[in-house]
């Protein structure tokens, strides 16, 4: 009986004008993203022309020399600085190689930088904190010989790979939240008005059932839009330029601690825990990213389902849900009010800062880790549907 619920759910859901328009709102979003980015891919080509990098590194050996005239700068100093206008100048040559039609070897250019930053590594007079951001970029270059694969570091091209991590990074700003209230907000509220719910509750099921089931096909059908589209775009963007490398690297599970020997404007400053960050190919930090975005998407619906089940008007319902979520998304950046944001799952809507640690740094919080995100919005999921459950079927309903 409840798969049969769920059922009729879902095709009430999908045959409603207003996911229609949803839908067809979200797809414009996602396209305009995907033209975004080759929009932006295209400026960033015209910046990285040859003759554009080639006065931009004669700009800076000549930033370097001037530094370099300053009387108080020790002379170990001025070694550094003479290896950087050396290392311009070889840059310059490799430029003008590219320029008249001799394409380098990545390979040797990428052993090369794996022997400076060994060098660099092995500095005494670097600090902890500067030591392990150097041991992960060396681990990522040995990681780009060792799988034989290009670096992209001065590559513009448009990926599938790229397009879905900036739209994953700009849809969980806000958008998807936003979004998923607004397909929510009227799944019980929305029986009221007109006056379904009575006519629904004279069928021979309890009140939880009909809850459940209403609750099941909201996350099913959130989960299944949203995705989808962007699968689709997905596939979409890859057929007409690129997939990208699937191989590629990305480093991911970074966890901090607070440094005690640093502060900054009174406040402790993080660092980077030795040997946290781990290498995992494309591949698996998209399927990462996508699961992640899942549990959010389902954060969300319970939230909306929540206000949808307490409030019985769906505008006012879908007025304060979004009110809140904008609240939820301003206290980030309110002071003594940010300490406490992490417990709130529309803070976690970007799952990449999730997954690499950035979010820790942000919000100085050592404690912010992939376990605690997933913790927290498996929390709220579980709260928010248990409290709509206690006030749907204690309510008397008079309609």
């Amino acid at each position: 009986m409840i798969f049969t619920l769920i059922k009729n759910e879902m095709i009430k859901l999908i045959q409603r004008r207003k996911t229609l328009v949803i839908i067809g709102l979200f797809i414009l979003l996602v396209g305009f993203m995907g033209f975004a980015s080759y929009k932006n891919a295209e400026n960033m080509k015209e910046w990285s022309k040859p003759e554009r990098r080639i006065q931009n590194e004669q700009e800076n050996i000549a930033h370097l020399n001037e530094i370099k005239k300053d009387s108080n700068i020790p002379e170990d100093e001025k070694g550094h600085l003479d290896e950087e206008i050396k290392q311009a100048n070889l840059r310059i040559e490799e430029i003008k190689k590219e320029q008249s039609g001799q394409k380098s070897d990545w390979r040797v250019a990428l052993k090369e930088e794996v022997k400076q930053t060994e060098k660099q590594l092995g500095d005494s007079k670097i600090n902890s904190a500067e030591k392990e951001r150097v041991k992960v970029e060396l681990m990522t270059k040995r990681y780009l010989l060792d799988k034989n694969i290009e670096p992209e570091y001065n590559s513009y091209d448009v990926t599938a790979t790229r397009f879905i991590r900036d739209l994953f990074n700009i849809l969980g700003a806000i958008f998807l939240a936003v979004g998923v209230i607004i397909f929510g907000s009227d799944m019980v509220s929305g029986e009221y008005t007109p006056p379904t719910m009575k006519f629904l509750l004279t069928q021979p099921v309890s009140r939880g059932k009909v809850l459940l089931s209403k609750f099941i096909a909201l996350v099913l059908s959130s989960t299944i839009i949203i995705v989808l589209i962007e699968i689709i775009a997905f596939l979409i963007m890859g057929l007409i330029f690129s997939f990208g490398n699937m191989d590629y690297p990305v480093t991911v599970g970074s966890r901090f601690a607070y440094d005690n020997a640093a502060s900054e404007m009174g406040e402790k400053t993080l660092k980077l825990i030795a040997g946290s960050t781990t290498i995992i190919p494309m591949w698996k930090y998209l399927i990462q990213m996508f699961g992640l975005q899942i549990l959010f998407i389902i954060a969300s619906s319970a939230f909306a389902f929540l206000l949808s089940t307490v409030v019985k008007s769906s505008m006012v319902s879908m007025a304060v849900s979004i009110v809140l979520i904008i609240a939820f998304t301003m206290f980030q950046s309110i002071p003594y009010i940010n300490k406490y944001v992490h417990y709130i799952f529309s803070t976690f809507g970007d799952p990449s800062s999730v997954l690499n640690g950035n979010i820790a740094q942000r919000f100085s919080n050592p404690d912010i880790t992939l376990g605690f995100t997933i913790g927290v919005f498996i929390i709220w999921s579980v709260v928010s549907y248990l409290i709509s459950h206690v006030v749907f079927t204690k309510r008397d309903i008079l309609i």
